[in-house]
């Protein structure tokens, strides 16, 4: 039995993509290096998580210093939350082969 949840009547804005979303926040960094990241913010909303050249970072989403989470000849990339938050997943090659890596998301 598949279930879903009964489609809500969408506004025409809704699907306008020239506009910002409601939620949206401007966001800027200055970088020396690398030409594609992947990015995504914790289900809090209080910070964001990024790769960087084969290395993760977590920055706060107001701003500051970006705290590097991984270090080495790893390549780490394509990070991503839980829904709920308590785990980062991230693609890695750390034990000779591309494979996808858990961790626990709490800062500390």
């Amino acid at each position: 039995m598949l279930s879903t949840s009964p489609a809500r009547r969408r506004r025409a804005e809704d699907w306008d993509i020239s506009a910002s979303p409601r939620w949206a926040k401007s966001w800027s960094a200055t970088l020396s290096e690398g030409t594609w990241m992947s990015v995504d913010v914790h289900p809090s909303g209080e910070r964001l998580v990024f790769d960087l050249l084969g290395d993760l970072y977590e920055l706060p989403i107001g701003g500051g210093e970006a705290k590097r989470l991984t270090d080495g000849p790893s390549w780490d990339n394509d990070p991503r939350y839980s829904p709920d938050g308590e785990r980062l997943l991230f693609v890695s090659d750390r034990d000779g082969n591309q494979s996808c890596t858990s961790w626990s998301s709490r800062p500390g």
